[in-house]
């Protein structure tokens, strides 16, 4: 089940590569975050800091997550995610808790990781189930060039940010590493970035490439056979992370076009990854896009040979 009317704080269930179905929660403004990745599927940052600060009313945020599980939502999983950095929020520790007493759904964070060197990001991240941080690059070079951090980061902390925090976390940590073609794919940060992996000891590694058209035109993915042959180089538990299943029917409700439009402003997608979305036929969401196309608040942009639309700055 989607979620029946637009909402300011959630999205989705969207497919997820990880997660299955997950139903995005954003706690931050749009594009408030500690990075500016030259990946990022989401634009430019906007704001760019470290302050942790009550970005968006927690009242507000639980009442849409009640309201969806109250009106019988369905979820792989409610992941703390969206268009920021979730851990600048200064409460999203009270806001897993409270939606680990609403429901069973297992809640997962997606963060870019460069604030765990706090010990309270640490503490509020530790009623998740899953946290899923980003590691990039072991060399320092490479992280200011790959992902454009606040100047008052540095990389020698963030790893150890990310080692402190499996040492308190019991919960699964599922490390993604976001591969970009003659950035960070050389034998030296493979190497180094096996180290760091071996140090931290995620339960998963997650390797992933610039498989979304990003902030930078020149981030370029890696091919099938590169991916794999780092994963082979890094050995387990690394894996690639594989495309999300296809749904075994199609139905169509009324409430396709706010649906569409909420999940394309936080998510490019292609014809197929709508379709999956939606749980409807392919003719149907390009009659939709078409439509929404001509009013101009849906974009076509392509990368990799494939077509995602997103939705069009206001």
């Amino acid at each position: 089940m989607a979620t029946s009317e637009k909402k300011r704080y959630l999205f989705g269930p969207v497919p997820s590569r990880r997660l299955g179905r997950s139903l995005g929660v954003d706690v931050v403004p749009k594009k408030t975050c500690t990075y500016n990745c030259v990946y990022c599927q989401l634009g430019p940052t906007t704001f760019q800091t470290l302050q942790r600060e009550e970005y968006v009313p927690v009242e507000e945020v639980m009442a849409e997550i009640s309201e969806y599980l109250a009106g019988g939502g369905e979820a792989d999983y409610i992941t703390f995610s969206g268009s920021g950095e979730p851990t600048l929020h200064s409460k999203l520790g009270e806001m897993i808790a409270q939606t680990k007493r609403l429901t069973k759904i297992p809640v997962a964070v997606l963060t870019c990781g460069a604030l765990l060197s706090d010990p309270q990001v640490r503490a509020d991240l530790r009623a998740a189930d899953v946290v899923l941080p980003s590691l990039d690059a072991a060399l320092p070079i490479t992280f200011h060039a790959l992902n454009r951090p606040h100047g008052k980061l540095h990389l020698a902390e963030i790893i150890a940010g990310l080692k402190k925090f499996r040492e308190e976390y019991s919960g699964q940590i599922w490390l993604e590493i976001m591969l970009v073609k003659g950035r960070n794919d050389g034998a030296e940060e493979i190497a180094l970035l096996r180290k760091a992996i071996a140090e931290i000891a995620p339960d998963k590694v997650h390797l992933n490439t610039v498989v979304r058209p990003p902030l930078e035109p020149e981030a370029h993915p890696l091919s099938e056979e590169e991916m794999c042959a780092i994963c082979d180089s890094l050995g387990p538990p690394a894996e690639v992370i594989a495309a999300p299943s296809r749904p075994s029917h199609y139905a169509v409700d009324h409430e396709l076009v706010p649906q569409l439009l909420a999940v394309l402003n936080q998510h490019p997608l292609t014809l197929s990854e709508i379709g999956e979305y939606l749980h409807c036929q392919h003719e149907i969401i390009w009659w939709l896009l078409h439509a929404l196309i001509e009013e101009g608040v849906v974009e076509v942009r392509s990368h990799v040979g494939k077509k995602f639309y997103v939705a069009a700055a206001p």
